[in-house]
């Protein structure tokens, strides 16, 4: 599945196996940066009314009812969060 960012960029959520997760943000089609990290670790995330995922290149912050994306500490994107969530669920 994949969410629409400032052009050029989208944030793709891979399956890895049963437990893991990899968020992709591609520009164009390369891959950009990715972040492999699991379910409960992201429903933990949403959970949280303001908080921050990630340390590094990828980067989500999540204020209220959106996220913002960032890349190599650029906005690339934002999301809503009940569109991320109701993706989440289907893993």
């Amino acid at each position: 599945m994949q969410f629409e960012l400032n052009e050029p960029f989208k944030l793709a959520i891979e399956s890895q196996d049963s437990k893991n997760l990899r968020l992709v943000v591609l520009a164009g089609d390369e891959e950009a940066v990715c972040h492999q990290t699991n379910g409960k670790t992201l429903k933990k995330f949403l959970a949280e009314p303001d908080t921050t995922l990630f340390k590094g290149r990828l980067q989500l912050h999540k204020m209220n009812d959106h996220m913002t994306v960032l890349v190599k500490e650029q906005v690339v994107g934002h999301i809503l969060v009940v569109d991320f969530e109701a993706v989440l669920d289907k893993f």
